[in-house]
């Protein structure tokens, strides 16, 4: 390639313009090599001479000159408040707007929260302050080629005035150029005067629409001065104090006013090979410049400048301040010091100097644009003292937000103060450490924004933890390391917690004082949002405490009770606070601590051992008496059974023993077992009542028993449910049912009469069966009782004939004479004995027959059955199922609700109230009862599976508001010792 020919002017800041002009050659291996062929050097002032032609200047012109075809204008316009159209809904906008959302400024604007949020979705124009504003119009050969534009704090007075960076948009960062595509497309090919184009100028940049081109120098000065961090701060503070912006920290530009005019010149030579000529040929025939150039040192005079601060990013310094210089940083204070700012100096060479109180000499405290290493700012006056609840507001200061109207997004956590000051409006910034670096608004030094708290900053050791040994909450609850307390969990049970570290407000992601367990090393909040102790922790009272009562039963340390059905008894060693709620845990020896109580109910999981007292005529449990010769209904063997004995079993468990010499579980734990029903004499149902022996006669067909079928009554029988039923003496089980009840009819004397089932409702639920004793002649009869006569007293006679049933033979007042049935040998020819009515009781048929369950009652099922004991099918183990059967789901049929989908997810037991078997058409289907409302709504018509429903029933949304769907293999039944456990 071959070689070019190049040419340049360079202007110094020391008043030298030099041209150079140079040969360019090209390499073998592509790099390029510069030969200065001729140089020549001259007083800057031949490029502007003082003569030049006139023309009408603009309004505010405050220096101007022309050289060779190239005309400079600076114009200087005074603070004022503009109004400008500026759009944010770009995208470098959108975290400015969140981040106000949650920075508190509606406060100051006196609106809510949402309208603020309205307000900055929806506002365009905006009413902002300005200081004073330099701008610097190109003109080439008389036409508009560039504006450049500065700011300034006061008024220029000298040429070497310094100029400040501005925060606008639309202006190029780094070159300082003002965006006016459009501008310059309408004024091409028209002929203006200088004047004009700057009021066209004018107009265009004030009345178009800022948008988010070139916005760097904005979102720059943002981050640092909280006044202006947003278009609405800039306006707020502009209402406020019109002229507050000419106090801010503005960054200083590289040059200044002169420098930036020669700069200005030059770069237009750049792009006018015309001019260059000229200005060339001017330097080229001007006397040489020959003034040596003397180094700027530290120890020569440096220009000052007028400034009053200088910014270095987020750090400004101002006249006033200190500057702390580490050993070595300056020759003046070469084992280090401190000496206040008296004046800060121009750039020099790109470094800027201070003058300090205690110091001769300017030193340098800049490298480049940085501040120098080794120096550090003391500012010389802190932000205004602010306190808020008497907590000063400080670097280190700790602020809860409490309201979330006030301070949407901010109601999670705790917030640690990094930064805190106060502009000229009086009004408090914050910057929050591990937060985002935009500032937030606390209100004014007269009054505080409303909807949060401030907590005293704490001193914080190399663990991470408080220094203090102990933290007193804001209602004087003191919490210590190394102490004992109780909490409480959302589940509502009760845990121990030794406090091993009390964590410093704001260390952790989540509000409050939170502390260190030592159990399982796991952090927890222990004080509430207005810094007092929360609920949920109790400490250890001083006094332990020995005794507590929950609904009736007091527990004392020492006690001695069950837990959870586990084998073994467990001493209580120590008892937990009782907690607001009337929840209390317990400690138990090889157990640990373990609810006590639940909202002040008995926890289902503690069993105080019930004493129980067998003696000869039966047993008592707790103030429970169960005599012997007690007759029970044996649900599980189907037939009556006749107890001879009590005997106490392992874990609680009372064990009755039949005449048959069999054992069953009457009591398990002090609680009843569904498997022995005890039959009473005698219940009252209305005007009638249901006495052992009474006659009965079925009017209507029930199950196998036909019209005119007669029977008797054996007894009464109540399960653990309430429900009650009549035991007749050929073995079936008699519901008492208003729907039962109808079916028989009762004899009275000779007479009989129909019962009024209406009267079950009152008279019959909630009674106990009444007693009956009466007993006849030839009454079949055991001896139950001590009370016999006639007999030796040996124990083993009394217990053979006690197994023996006999008949009634002769009475004697309140004493009977009882023939055996057979022969004792103990007793040799002796074959009856003499006993009180009080030892006797009536010996009934076993019968060993199934009893028919079309009247065994379905309990208390929240949903009818409809054909009650009706077949099901089989579940999924093959065992039978029938209608009223409990059973567990394994799969519901998709066109159940989502709601009985979530309760066969969590195990829930369903009942059987209704089987549907349509042959060939669909497999046999079982309708289902949660129990509880999962939100199923009546079938349409069309649906098989309401085939064979009344229609009373079909259309009855309360019925169907409990059901779901399921086949008899997807089911698993639950047994009824089971189902009555859960």
């Amino acid at each position: 390639m071959a070689n070019q020919e190049r040419r340049r002017i360079t202007i110094d800041t020391d008043g030298r313009a030099t041209y150079a002009a140079l040969r360019v050659a090209h390499t073998a291996d592509g790099s390029t090599q510069e030969r200065v062929t001729r140089t020549k050097s001259a007083d800057v002032r031949v490029l502007f001479p003082e003569e030049r032609g006139l023309f009408l200047r603009p309004r505010n012109c405050i220096l101007e000159d022309t050289v060779g075809g190239v005309t400079l204008i600076v114009i200087e316009d005074r603070p004022t408040v503009h109004t400008v159209d500026w759009r944010l809904d770009a995208p470098p906008y959108t975290s400015m707007r969140a981040r106000l959302q949650k920075s508190g400024m509606h406060q100051l604007w006196g609106e809510t929260a949402q309208a603020f949020a309205r307000r900055l979705a929806t506002q365009e124009r905006f009413a902002l302050a300005f200081p004073y504003l330099v701008k610097f119009y190109r003109f080439l050969h008389g036409v508009l080629d560039r504006v450049f534009l500065f700011y300034r704090a006061s008024p220029i007075t000298q040429l070497h005035d310094e100029l400040a960076i501005p925060n606008l948009p639309n202006r190029e960062q780094g070159k300082h150029q003002l965006c006016l595509p459009e501008l310059s497309k309408t004024l091409a090919g028209q002929h203006l005067s200088i004047r004009e184009y700057v009021e066209r100028v004018e107009l265009e940049f004030w009345g178009s629409i800022w948008n988010a081109d070139w916005c760097e120098d904005f979102f720059a000065h943002a981050h640092r001065i909280p006044e202006i961090g947003s278009p609405w701060e800039w306006e707020r503070h502009s209402r406020e104090r019109p002229r507050f912006m000419c106090e801010l920290p503005w960054a200083l530009h590289e040059r200044t006013l002169m420098q930036e005019f020669r700069y200005r010149m030059q770069e237009s030579t750049q792009t006018s090979p015309v001019l260059f000529d000229a200005l060339a040929q001017q330097i080229c025939a001007a006397d040489d410049f020959d003034v040596p150039v003397q180094p700027v040192s530290e120890s020569s005079v440096v220009p000052m400048s007028t400034t009053q601060l200088l910014a270095f990013g987020a750090e400004v310094v101002r006249v006033g301040d200190a500057l702390v210089m580490d050993p070595g940083v300056c020759a003046e204070l070469p084992g280090g010091g401190t000496g206040r700012v008296t004046g800060l100096s121009r750039l020099v060479r790109g470094q800027r100097y201070a003058q300090l109180e205690s110091i001769t000499a300017p030193v340098r405290i800049t490298d480049g644009a940085a501040l120098r290493p080794g120096v550090r700012i003391v500012p010389a006056t802190l932000a205004p003292s602010v306190r808020y609840m008497g907590v000063p507001i400080v670097p280190g200061t700790v602020v809860r937000f409490l309201d979330a109207e006030e301070w949407p997004d901010r109601t999670l956590r705790d917030y640690v103060i990094q930064t805190v000051r106060c502009d000229a409006t009086h009004v408090v910034h914050a910057q929050f450490r591990d937060d985002d670096r935009a500032y937030v608004v606390l209100g004014t030094i007269a009054a505080p924004s409303a909807g949060f708290r401030c907590f005293p900053s704490e001193e914080i050791g190399p663990d991470g933890m408080c220094r203090a040994n102990e933290i007193t909450l804001t209602d004087g609850t003191v919490i210590r390391n190394g102490t004992e307390w109780f909490r409480q969990r959302s589940d509502g049970q009760i845990e121990a917690v030794i406090i091993r570290g009390i964590l410093p407000l704001g260390a952790p992601r989540i509000a409050g004082r939170c502390i260190r367990d030592g159990n399982r090393d796991a952090v927890f909040r222990i004080d509430d949002a207005s810094g007092a102790r929360a609920s949920t922790f109790l400490p250890r009272p001083p006094e332990p405490i020995v005794a507590t009562e929950v609904q009736g039963r007091t527990v004392r340390c020492g006690d001695r009770l069950e837990w959870d059905g586990r084998d073994g008894v467990y001493v209580v060693a120590a008892l937990s606070p009782v907690f607001p709620d009337g929840s209390q845990a317990m400690l138990l020896d090889g157990l640990g601590w373990v609810m006590l109580a639940i909202r002040g109910r008995w926890h289902e999981r503690v069993l105080l051992p019930v004493p129980v007292t067998i003696d000869a005529a039966g047993c008592v449990v707790g103030e429970q008496r169960y005599p012997i010769g007690l007759v029970c209904l044996d649900r599980e063997a189907r037939r009556c059974v006749h107890i001879q004995r009590y005997v106490a079993g392992r874990n609680g468990e009372l064990l009755a023993e039949c005449s048959s010499g069999e054992r069953r579980v009457l009591l398990r734990r002090g609680v009843r077992t569904p498997s022995l029903l005890p039959i009473a004499p005698m219940i009252a149902v209305g005007e009638f009542r249901l006495c052992r022996g009474t006659r009965i006669r079925f009017h209507r067909a029930a199950g196998d028993a036909a019209p005119g079928v007669r029977d008797t009554v054996l007894g009464i029988v109540e399960d653990e449910a309430g429900s009650r039923a009549v035991v007749l003496v050929s073995g079936r089980v008699f519901a008492l049912t208003p729907e039962q009840v109808a079916c028989i009819d009762i004899r009275i004397g000779t007479t009989w009469s129909t019962m009024d089932g209406s009267a079950l409702a009152t008279d019959v639920r909630g009674m106990r069966p009444a007693h009956s004793g009466c007993f006849r002649q030839g009454d079949r009869v055991y001896a139950a009782g001590d009370r016999i006569e006639s007999v030796p007293a040996d124990a083993t006679v009394r217990a053979a004939i006690a197994r023996t049933p006999g008949t009634i033979d002769t009475k004697d007042g309140e004493w009977w004479q009882v023939r055996l049935d057979r022969a004792i040998p103990e007793l040799g020819a002796l074959t009856h004995y003499w006993a009180h009515r009080s030892a006797l009781v009536h010996a009934f048929p076993t019968y060993s027959g199934t009893c028919p369950p079309f009247l065994a009652h379905p309990g208390r099922s929240r949903a009818r059955c409809l054909h009650w004991g009706a077949s099901a099918g089989s579940d999924a183990a093959g065992r039978a199922l029938r209608v009223g059967d409990r059973v567990r789901a394994l799969h519901l049929r998709e066109d159940s609700t989502v709601r009985a989908h979530e309760l066969y997810r969590q195990g829930h037991w369903f009942t059987i109230v209704h089987a549907v078997d349509v042959a060939a058409a669909a497999e046999p289907m079982l309708y289902l009862s949660a129990g509880v409302d999962v939100g199923q709504r009546p079938l349409q018509n069309n649906l098989v599976r309401r085939s064979n429903l009344p229609e009373a029933v079909a259309t009855n949304p309360r019925w169907w508001a409990s059901i779901c769907f399921a086949a008899p293999h997807e089911c698993d039944r639950v047994s009824d010792d089971a189902a009555r456990g859960a």
